[in-house]
Protein backbone atom coordinates (compact mmCIF):
# COMPACT_ATOMS: atom_id res chain seq x y z
CA UNK A 1 0.00 0.00 0.00
CA UNK A 2 1.48 3.40 -1.34
CA UNK A 3 1.49 5.54 2.29
CA UNK A 4 3.29 8.50 2.96
CA UNK A 5 2.86 11.07 6.47
CA UNK A 6 1.35 14.28 6.52
CA UNK A 7 2.94 17.15 9.09
CA UNK A 8 -0.04 19.70 9.94
CA UNK A 9 0.59 22.61 11.69
CA UNK A 10 -0.65 25.68 11.98
CA UNK A 11 1.88 27.68 10.65
CA UNK A 12 3.55 31.06 11.21
CA UNK A 13 4.74 34.10 9.34
CA UNK A 14 7.71 34.34 11.36
CA UNK A 15 10.21 32.59 9.27
CA UNK A 16 13.25 32.14 12.19
CA UNK A 17 10.81 30.53 14.76
CA UNK A 18 9.49 28.57 11.62
CA UNK A 19 12.86 26.88 10.94
CA UNK A 20 13.81 26.05 14.81
CA UNK A 21 10.41 24.22 15.16
CA UNK A 22 7.88 23.13 11.98
CA UNK A 23 10.74 22.71 9.88
CA UNK A 24 13.24 20.87 12.44
CA UNK A 25 10.37 18.26 13.23
CA UNK A 26 10.04 18.10 9.61
CA UNK A 27 13.98 17.34 9.16
CA UNK A 28 13.89 15.09 12.36
CA UNK A 29 10.71 13.47 10.77
CA UNK A 30 12.70 12.54 7.48
CA UNK A 31 15.27 11.12 9.71
CA UNK A 32 13.28 8.70 11.52
CA UNK A 33 11.31 7.59 8.44
CA UNK A 34 13.93 7.93 5.68
CA UNK A 35 11.56 5.45 3.52
CA UNK A 36 8.73 7.81 3.93
CA UNK A 37 7.63 10.56 1.33
CA UNK A 38 6.93 13.18 4.11
CA UNK A 39 4.26 16.20 2.83
CA UNK A 40 3.58 19.17 5.03
CA UNK A 41 0.03 21.58 5.45
CA UNK A 42 -0.94 24.54 7.32
CA UNK A 43 -4.30 24.83 8.57
CA UNK A 44 -4.07 28.46 9.07
CA UNK A 45 -5.55 30.51 5.89
CA UNK A 46 -3.79 33.97 7.24
CA UNK A 47 -0.57 32.29 7.83
CA UNK A 48 -0.53 30.53 4.35
CA UNK A 49 -1.61 33.73 2.15
CA UNK A 50 1.29 35.69 3.48
CA UNK A 51 4.43 33.49 3.20
CA UNK A 52 2.99 33.06 -0.16
CA UNK A 53 2.68 37.01 -0.48
CA UNK A 54 6.00 38.02 1.09
CA UNK A 55 7.97 34.70 1.06
CA UNK A 56 6.98 33.00 -2.11
CA UNK A 57 6.72 30.13 -0.21
CA UNK A 58 3.82 27.35 -0.72
CA UNK A 59 2.20 25.68 1.80
CA UNK A 60 -0.90 23.70 1.27
CA UNK A 61 -4.31 23.22 3.39
CA UNK A 62 -4.93 19.83 5.30
CA UNK A 63 -7.16 19.25 2.46
CA UNK A 64 -5.26 20.41 -0.89
CA UNK A 65 -2.77 18.22 0.85
CA UNK A 66 -5.02 15.33 0.86
CA UNK A 67 -6.44 15.30 -2.01
CA UNK A 68 -3.01 15.98 -3.86
CA UNK A 69 -1.68 12.79 -2.38
CA UNK A 70 -4.71 10.98 -3.73
CA UNK A 71 -4.40 12.16 -6.81
CA UNK A 72 -1.06 10.87 -6.83
CA UNK A 73 -1.79 7.38 -6.41
CA UNK A 74 -1.19 7.80 -2.67
CA UNK A 75 -3.53 4.77 -0.25
CA UNK A 76 -2.97 5.82 2.97
CA UNK A 77 -1.76 9.10 4.95
CA UNK A 78 -0.76 9.29 8.80
CA UNK A 79 -0.90 12.69 9.77
CA UNK A 80 0.81 14.48 12.77
CA UNK A 81 -1.02 17.69 14.07
CA UNK A 82 1.37 19.72 15.42
CA UNK A 83 -0.82 21.84 17.71
CA UNK A 84 -0.70 22.03 21.74
CA UNK A 85 -4.64 20.76 21.60
CA UNK A 86 -7.36 19.70 19.61
CA UNK A 87 -9.22 22.77 19.07
CA UNK A 88 -10.92 24.06 15.79
CA UNK A 89 -7.70 24.10 13.92
CA UNK A 90 -7.51 20.29 14.20
CA UNK A 91 -10.75 20.06 13.38
CA UNK A 92 -10.16 21.64 10.06
CA UNK A 93 -7.87 18.35 9.56
CA UNK A 94 -10.61 15.95 10.49
CA UNK A 95 -12.81 17.73 8.31
CA UNK A 96 -10.39 17.13 5.45
CA UNK A 97 -10.58 13.37 6.27
CA UNK A 98 -14.10 13.17 5.81
CA UNK A 99 -13.99 15.18 2.73
CA UNK A 100 -11.24 12.78 1.05
CA UNK A 101 -11.37 8.97 2.34
CA UNK A 102 -13.27 6.47 0.31
CA UNK A 103 -12.87 2.66 0.17
CA UNK A 104 -9.02 3.28 -1.85
CA UNK A 105 -7.92 6.41 0.22
CA UNK A 106 -7.37 5.89 4.25
CA UNK A 107 -6.68 8.98 6.43
CA UNK A 108 -5.30 8.20 10.05
CA UNK A 109 -4.51 11.43 12.41
CA UNK A 110 -2.25 10.83 15.35
CA UNK A 111 -2.88 13.23 18.79
CA UNK A 112 -1.61 16.74 19.48
CA UNK A 113 0.35 17.24 22.50
CA UNK A 114 -2.36 17.15 24.54
CA UNK A 115 -5.39 14.65 24.61
CA UNK A 116 -5.25 11.59 26.79
CA UNK A 117 -4.13 11.94 30.49
CA UNK A 118 -0.54 10.37 29.89
CA UNK A 119 -0.02 13.07 27.16
CA UNK A 120 -0.49 16.05 30.26
CA UNK A 121 2.01 13.64 32.23
CA UNK A 122 4.84 13.50 29.30
CA UNK A 123 4.15 17.65 29.28
CA UNK A 124 4.40 18.23 32.48
CA UNK A 125 7.83 16.09 32.93
CA UNK A 126 9.35 18.56 29.84
CA UNK A 127 8.28 21.49 31.93
CA UNK A 128 9.24 20.47 35.07
CA UNK A 129 13.20 21.44 33.46
CA UNK A 130 12.03 25.08 33.25
CA UNK A 131 10.51 25.52 37.00
CA UNK A 132 12.72 23.83 38.79
CA UNK A 133 15.25 25.62 39.08
CA UNK A 134 12.76 28.90 40.37
CA UNK A 135 13.66 30.99 43.38
CA UNK A 136 10.95 31.12 46.17
CA UNK A 137 9.83 34.36 44.77
CA UNK A 138 9.68 33.79 41.06
CA UNK A 139 7.06 32.12 38.95
CA UNK A 140 6.54 30.97 35.19
CA UNK A 141 3.53 31.94 33.31
CA UNK A 142 2.84 30.05 30.42
CA UNK A 143 0.99 32.07 27.72
CA UNK A 144 -1.58 29.72 25.71
CA UNK A 145 -3.49 30.59 22.67
CA UNK A 146 -6.96 29.24 24.18
CA UNK A 147 -9.76 28.47 22.19
CA UNK A 148 -13.64 28.77 21.75
CA UNK A 149 -13.92 25.16 21.06
CA UNK A 150 -15.09 22.77 24.00
CA UNK A 151 -11.03 21.84 24.80
CA UNK A 152 -10.26 25.03 26.40
CA UNK A 153 -10.55 22.76 29.27
CA UNK A 154 -7.27 21.27 28.29
CA UNK A 155 -5.48 24.41 29.65
CA UNK A 156 -7.69 24.46 32.82
CA UNK A 157 -6.48 21.26 33.85
CA UNK A 158 -2.72 21.85 32.97
CA UNK A 159 -2.80 25.03 35.37
CA UNK A 160 -4.58 22.25 38.11
CA UNK A 161 -2.16 20.25 37.83
CA UNK A 162 0.61 22.42 38.03
CA UNK A 163 -0.82 23.49 41.08
CA UNK A 164 1.55 22.64 43.51
CA UNK A 165 4.58 24.01 41.82
CA UNK A 166 5.20 28.01 40.92
CA UNK A 167 3.88 27.72 37.24
CA UNK A 168 0.69 28.84 35.63
CA UNK A 169 -1.12 28.69 32.30
CA UNK A 170 -3.18 31.32 31.10
CA UNK A 171 -4.74 32.18 27.63
CA UNK A 172 -4.88 35.05 25.54
CA UNK A 173 -8.49 33.98 23.95
CA UNK A 174 -9.93 32.21 26.15
CA UNK A 175 -10.55 31.11 29.86
CA UNK A 176 -8.16 30.98 31.90
CA UNK A 177 -7.23 34.80 31.36
CA UNK A 178 -5.24 36.99 32.92
CA UNK A 179 -6.71 38.69 35.09
CA UNK A 180 -5.77 41.38 37.07
CA UNK A 181 -6.75 40.00 40.52
CA UNK A 182 -4.14 37.06 39.37
CA UNK A 183 -1.65 39.24 39.03
CA UNK A 184 -2.50 41.24 42.44
CA UNK A 185 -2.79 38.06 44.17
CA UNK A 186 0.82 36.97 42.69
CA UNK A 187 1.60 40.11 44.62
CA UNK A 188 0.47 39.19 47.80
CA UNK A 189 2.39 35.66 47.76
CA UNK A 190 5.60 38.26 47.58
CA UNK A 191 6.51 36.75 44.08
CA UNK A 192 8.68 39.35 42.45
CA UNK A 193 10.09 37.67 39.26
CA UNK A 194 7.63 36.61 36.66
CA UNK A 195 8.97 34.41 33.76
CA UNK A 196 7.05 34.72 30.77
CA UNK A 197 6.99 31.63 28.32
CA UNK A 198 4.54 30.65 25.12
CA UNK A 199 2.74 27.60 25.55
CA UNK A 200 2.49 27.15 21.38
CA UNK A 201 4.51 25.56 19.23
CA UNK A 202 5.77 28.31 18.07
CA UNK A 203 7.03 31.76 19.17
CA UNK A 204 5.39 33.61 17.05
CA UNK A 205 2.74 36.80 16.86
CA UNK A 206 0.83 36.14 20.21
CA UNK A 207 4.30 35.95 22.15
CA UNK A 208 6.07 38.69 20.38
CA UNK A 209 3.40 41.15 20.61
CA UNK A 210 0.74 39.91 23.39
CA UNK A 211 2.79 38.47 25.64
CA UNK A 212 6.29 40.58 25.19
CA UNK A 213 5.80 43.51 24.17
CA UNK A 214 5.73 47.52 25.52
CA UNK A 215 2.18 47.34 23.95
CA UNK A 216 -0.04 48.78 26.85
CA UNK A 217 -1.73 45.40 27.08
CA UNK A 218 0.80 42.85 26.60
CA UNK A 219 1.53 40.79 29.46
CA UNK A 220 4.90 41.99 29.89
CA UNK A 221 3.50 45.85 30.84
CA UNK A 222 0.60 44.18 33.07
CA UNK A 223 3.13 42.79 34.95
CA UNK A 224 5.61 45.41 34.96
CA UNK A 225 3.01 48.12 36.14
CA UNK A 226 2.05 45.89 39.31
CA UNK A 227 5.77 45.91 39.84
CA UNK A 228 7.39 43.06 39.21
CA UNK A 229 10.69 41.87 37.01
CA UNK A 230 9.54 40.28 33.76
CA UNK A 231 12.28 37.91 32.13
CA UNK A 232 10.71 36.63 28.68
CA UNK A 233 11.09 33.43 27.12
CA UNK A 234 11.05 33.92 23.65
CA UNK A 235 11.28 30.20 22.52
CA UNK A 236 8.11 28.14 21.13
CA UNK A 237 7.60 24.54 22.36
CA UNK A 238 8.81 23.18 19.42
CA UNK A 239 12.76 24.32 19.55
CA UNK A 240 12.64 22.08 22.97
CA UNK A 241 13.78 18.28 21.48
CA UNK A 242 11.83 16.67 24.10
CA UNK A 243 8.74 17.87 23.40
CA UNK A 244 9.55 17.32 19.39
CA UNK A 245 9.82 14.03 20.50
CA UNK A 246 6.04 13.63 22.15
CA UNK A 247 5.02 14.49 18.63
CA UNK A 248 7.25 11.75 16.78
CA UNK A 249 6.05 9.42 19.57
CA UNK A 250 2.38 10.14 18.93
CA UNK A 251 2.74 9.42 15.36
CA UNK A 252 4.87 5.95 15.78
CA UNK A 253 1.88 4.77 18.08
CA UNK A 254 -0.63 5.88 15.62
CA UNK A 255 1.11 3.89 12.88
CA UNK A 256 2.05 1.31 15.80
CA UNK A 257 -1.81 0.48 16.39
CA UNK A 258 -2.67 0.68 12.33
CA UNK A 259 -0.77 -2.16 11.76
CA UNK A 260 -1.19 -4.21 14.92
CA UNK A 261 -5.02 -3.44 13.81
Amino acid sequence: MKSAILLASFGTTFKKTRELTIETIYQELKSAYPNWSIYQAYTSNIVRKRIQEHEGLTRLSPLEALESLKAEGYQKVYVQPLHVISGSEVDKIYQAQRETTDQDFQVKIARPLLDIYPDYQDLLSVLDQDIQDLSHDEVMVYMAHGTQAPQFTSYVTLDYMLADKPAYVRCVESYPELEEDFIKDLRQKGVKTVHLRPLMLVAGDHAHNDMASEDPDSWQTQFENYGFHVKIHLEGLGEDPAIRQLYLKHLGELMEDDHAG
